[in-house]
């Protein structure tokens, strides 16, 4: 298994929901990659973030099981939490948003997370999304790349 190059002390790090879901579901082998950088994240060495977008794609699956426990786990993780600062998604973002889903043609809730880490200046966003590789002189690294180094 590789692993993941933790960024430098101080770094902004934005994350897509699907870090947060591998994270709080404990989805291997991306959970134990991301460790480390947790731990980095609750001794104050990075600043994370993520959309407001975020919420609503990790609170599908707890409402469609209606799992209240987890549905509260999710919710408490995103909203009460030091170390995962949640961003509200603005009318810059959205015009963002639609520039780049016009000429790199992502999804709509892909643009919004990569004009979210882009309008804040993310020094790093977490992903494991292909398509994001699209954008241009964005700074992303996918988890399974990161599985992929030796």
């Amino acid at each position: 298994m590789g692993r993941l190059n933790l960024p430098a002390h101080g770094s902004y790090v934005y994350l897509d929901a699907c870090i947060l879901i591998y994270t709080l579901d404990r989805i291997p082998p991306y959970a134990d990659l991301l460790t480390p950088f947790w731990s980095q994240a609750a001794l104050g060495g990075l600043s994370c973030f993520t959309s407001e977008l975020s919420l609503l794609e990790t609170l599908v699956k707890p409402l469609q099981t209606a799992d209240r426990e987890l549905h509260h786990y999710y919710f408490d993780f995103l909203t009460n939490n030091d170390n995962l600062q949640l961003l509200p998604i603005t009318k810059e973002i959205l015009i963002e948003a639609a520039r780049l889903r016009a000429s790199t043609n992502l999804k709509a809730p892909d643009a919004i997370h990569m004009a979210t880490a882009m309008f804040y200046a993310a020094d790093l966003i977490l992903s494991n999304d292909t398509g994001w590789q699209r954008v241009a002189g964005a700074p992303l690294l996918l988890l399974d790349q990161a599985l992929a180094t030796p």
